[in-house]
């Protein structure tokens, strides 16, 4: 880094790791969020947004934006929305798997985010197969799972736990082969529905409308970017039942009763908005 004489250094993570990168590479101009003990490194330490702040992106994107602000960019030039780009090549790929699969061209397709990074961001798996049902009720429709390899056990859990008309709608093995796989799959898709995380986010990237259903312990307002109750809905179960969530307790905490709190989380609380979003949007 040092080799390369950087001018500017923007530190996103602020760990120890990065403090360390910061102090010894040179750069005229650092800037970072901001931490007591980390302070003087930087040139600029910008404080987050509260969590209660009214976020135009979500508070993922807009703490982001705020690390740009010492640099005076006209605001006008930045595009927030992140974006993900498909080859002639990976979308020719893509329709010669959907036909391999024998998926019809005349109907919509449904990628269903079925399983989280961890136990802990993975709705319920009888919860969501309840949801793949609400989705199989709407005609000529064919639905994709994205799950891993080693999360098939999981996977086919939730299938085996499906009517056996909504088994029919579903593509079990049509899965991509590696990430960019998964994203020219994605782009062929209408919209995607499911568990909060890395597929969601990719699926926003190719502008694909998205339902999140989002861990009871993750901060809605920092990660359900873009939302406009339309495209982009989401939902939490401090939505339905915030009396069950104390929001002052350590974050720790709240994660540790994940498992009790998604208990309380059915599907038939937002059953309507899932509706709602497929004939918006289908």
């Amino acid at each position: 880094m040092r080799s390369n004489k950087y001018d500017i250094l923007i530190d996103v993570y602020g760990k120890l790791e990065t403090n360390l990168i910061t102090i010894f590479s040179g750069a005229d101009y650092k800037i970072s969020y901001y931490k007591w003990y980390s302070s003087l490194f930087y040139n600029h330490n910008m404080k987050r947004f509260e969590d209660t702040t009214e976020t135009k992106y979500g508070l993922a994107i807009d703490n982001r934006l705020l690390l740009l602000n010492p640099l005076n960019l006209d605001a006008d030039s930045i595009d927030p929305f992140p974006k993900l780009y498909v080859s002639n090549d990976e979308n020719d790929e893509a329709i010669a798997l959907l036909d391999k699969h024998k998926v019809k061209k005349d109907q919509k397709i449904v990628m269903i985010s079925l399983l989280g990074s961890e136990k802990s961001k993975t709705y319920p798996l009888e919860y969501m197969a309840k949801v793949v049902e609400y989705v199989a009720e709407n005609k000529n429709l064919t639905i994709l799972f994205n799950y891993f390899p080693n999360q098939i056990e999981d996977a086919q859990k939730v299938f085996n736990l499906c009517s056996k008309s909504t088994q029919e709608k579903i593509h079990f093995d049509l899965l991509g082969s590696n990430l960019r796989s998964f994203i020219g799959i994605m782009n062929q898709c209408d919209i995607i529905i499911g568990n909060d995380g890395g597929a969601i986010n990719m699926a926003k990237a190719l502008n694909k409308p998205s339902f999140t259903i989002f861990s009871p312990y993750v901060k809605k307002n920092d990660w359900a970017t873009f939302e406009d109750g339309l495209r982009n809905i989401s939902v939490h179960l401090n939505d339905f039942k915030p009396e069950l969530i104390d929001l002052s307790l350590p974050h720790k905490e709240i994660k540790n009763n994940f498992a009790q709190l998604y208990e309380q989380f059915n599907p038939e609380l937002f059953k309507d908005q899932i509706e709602f979003f497929i004939t918006k949007n289908l």
